[in-house]
Order: C-alpha cells, then structure tokens, then sequence
C-alpha cells in the first residue's frame, strides 16, 4: 500500500496537489481542504487568480453552491482538469475532470474585501480516485491511501 500524506491545519485536513489544466496552460502546485462536507470538488477563485484565470470571464455554472459559510457564486473551468498527489512509494496519481471544475466565490461582505479562499477536494475526488482517506489521530497519520 501506498500512501499520500496530508496535514492538520488549524482544524483542517490540507493535501498538497497540483493542479493541472492543459486546455488554459496551467499547471500549479496548491493546498486543497479535504471537505468530507462537499459533495464535489471546487477551485477557489484566490487560486484561479493565482494561475491567471479570471473568474469574472468563466461562464456561470449551473447553479450556486451553499456551505457553511453561506451561498458563493460559481463559475466554471470548461477544460478537463487534473489533480496530481505524490505518494511515498516515488509515484505521482492523478484524478481526472474530464468536465472541467467549478470555481467559486463567496461575496464580499459590505466594505470588506474578498478574502482567499482554500480550493476544496470533495466526495467527486474520492470516489473517482479510489483512494481511502484515513484519519488516526492518535497516531498522528493522515492520508490518502491505494491499494
């Protein structure tokens, strides 16, 4: 069994991933949250900006998304997208979004500007990767593990 690391920070479960999006000419190293919460896997629109891809200029997606901190406005990278992880036995796996990926936004509050916000990996990324996300805090091991 191989094994992709993650960390504990500030209450959130962080996994090192580069994003890669061949049709846009992108490819970055980020941090996504693992949201065990989120049904699907989103693009922040900080790190959008960060790789040069301007949200305002994606069509809209299908619909808002609603989380714990509140509705955010989402757009959509049309080209397929991949996440690559690096695990301990020296390979690199990917996860593909043959569709693309949503980005999303969370408005600003009145006099305040956007803050950044993390990319997030959701169910859509652990079911499509097979991979089994194991949490023992006792031993302090957080991972994505294949078989």
């Amino acid at each position: 069994m191989a094994r992709s690391p993650l960390r504990l920070a500030q209450g959130l479960l962080l996994a090192p991933v580069v994003f890669h999006c061949p049709g846009r000419h992108v490819s970055h190293r980020l941090t996504f949250v693992v949201d065990t919460g989120s049904s699907r896997t989103f693009l922040s629109w900080s790190d959008a900006r960060e790789m040069g891809i301007d949200f305002d200029s994606l069509p809209q997606a299908d619909r808002a998304v609603a989380g714990i901190g509140g509705v955010a406005e989402t757009r959509k990278v049309l080209e397929a997208c991949f996440l690559y992880l690096e695990f301990d036995d020296g390979k690199v796996e990917s996860v593909a979004f043959p569709e693309g990926l949503q980005v999303y936004r969370i408005p600003s509050k009145k006099g305040k500007s956007l803050a950044p916000a993390p990319s997030l990996l959701g169910h859509d990324f652990m079911e499509r990767s097979g991979w089994t996300l194991l949490l023992d805090f006792a031993r302090k091991r957080l991972e994505f593990e294949k078989r």
